[in-house]
């Protein structure tokens, strides 16, 4: 099982973006900050198909090590169920379906989500 519902959510909105007769379906885009960063990265690993590029601003990638930033004493090694839901819903655990072209866009001074998680994502993308 993975979480990340809200996933669906954007799923559902590109879906009926692209059933719409005045919208062109082959050019339907994401962006978003932070959690809407997370989605969009969300969207563009894992549904290439619909969402043709997008520009993420500082989103997570990897709850396991964002976590840390909010729960400071989190271990995944601790607690590998939870590790293993936390990395199921992150964009990096679907790096190699994502097809789609984005602009990483992350300040190296955030307090919220590490400068790391995009650096991370770029370097898995390459």
């Amino acid at each position: 099982a993975s979480g990340c519902s809200e996933f669906n959510d954007v799923l559902g909105a590109g879906t009926y973006l692209k059933s719409r007769p005045d919208v062109d379906g082959s050019r339907i885009g994401l962006w978003g900050g932070s959690y809407g960063g997370y989605l969009t990265a969300m969207g563009l690993a894992r549904a290439s198909d619909l969402f043709r590029c997008g520009v993420d601003l500082h989103g997570v990638h990897d709850w396991n090590n964002d976590l840390k930033v909010f729960k400071p004493d989190y271990n995944p090694l601790e607690k590998p169920k939870e590790a293993q839901l936390a990395f199921s819903s992150s964009p990096m655990a679907y790096v190699d379906s994502w097809k789609s072209p984005v602009l990483l866009i992350h300040g190296d001074d955030d307090h919220a989500v590490l400068f790391t998680e995009t650096v991370m994502l770029a370097k898995a993308l390459r």
